[in-house]
């Protein structure tokens, strides 16, 4: 009888021991439930006409609007800080500042910075600028030379915009605010503006310069890249970062900054 008892209070135990066991094992399988941020803090550099700061020295633009929209409908508070591109980056990077926009996804970035599958905002290639007193003709890019070209510092171009100072000898004038860029080329004391062709329609329209600047686009330039708002990888380790992209993005259309230049073209 000792036997069968003492075999039979071992059946149980194995058995309330492989239930435990299990019911631990799937918890620790399920991913935990992580309440959403009660405060998201966002460093970004001065981008005309999505984030800038306005004449009364607040902040304005079209990301500060939508996020102004997206702090009172989920009660997540927002606080933006425009810094230079450097700072903002390096603010990120260490865990400083919660999040990062706009960011361009390299490889190089994703081993610091946590991107989320949607995109922020949906850039649409980038466009030199030509004042219309200036005689030369540009058919292509190729046919800009020994020319003095003004790009933002904290703007990442890609391939075509870095060969025209790598393989058309021309000088590189960098500026903190493409506002200062542009003042430059109205007053024609640069040849060239290179930019994104989203900021560079925005501004023409918004300083009135239809009848000053001309763009010349590039016929490789002519293509959709996806800019994102990065999280800092601590940030990223607490929270659900792609419900927080998909929260923010109910009221945000990452497509709708996209303007045609035809306009400004001839």
């Amino acid at each position: 009888m000792i036997i069968i008892f003492s075999f039979i209070k071992a059946v149980v135990l194995a058995t309330l021991l492989s239930a435990t066991s299990t019911s631990v094992w799937g918890f620790s399988e399920q991913k935990p439930i992580v309440p959403l941020p009660k405060h998201i803090s966002i460093a970004a550099p001065e981008i005309r006409p999505l984030v800038y700061i306005g004449e009364n020295g607040g902040l304005a633009g079209q990301f500060v609007t939508m996020f102004e929209q997206f702090s009172v409908r989920t009660g997540i508070n927002i606080d933006i800080t425009v810094m230079p591109w450097g700072r903002a980056l390096q603010q990120v990077k260490s865990g400083k500042v919660d999040a990062l926009m706009p960011a361009l996804f390299t490889e190089e970035r994703a081993n610091y910075l946590t991107f989320p599958k949607a995109p922020l905002v949906v850039f649409s290639g980038s466009v030199i600028l030509q004042h219309r007193q200036d005689t030369r003709e540009i058919a292509s890019w190729d046919d800009i030379k020994d020319a003095q070209i003004v790009k933002v510092r904290s703007m990442n171009h890609g391939e075509n915009v870095e060969q025209l100072f790598t393989d058309q000898k021309n000088s590189l004038i960098e500026v903190v605010r493409i506002t200062d860029g542009l003042k430059m080329l109205q007053y024609q004391r640069v040849d060239f503006v290179v930019m994104d062709a989203l900021i560079a329609s925005s501004l023409i329209e918004e300083l009135n310069l239809e009848n000053t600047l001309k763009v010349i686009p590039h016929p490789e330039e002519a293509r959709l890249i996806n800019s994102y708002l990065a999280f800092s990888t601590s940030f990223a380790d607490q929270y659900d970062v792609e419900k927080i992209m998909g929260l923010i993005n109910q009221y945000n259309d990452p497509d709708k900054y996209i303007k045609q230049l035809e306009i400004y073209s001839h």
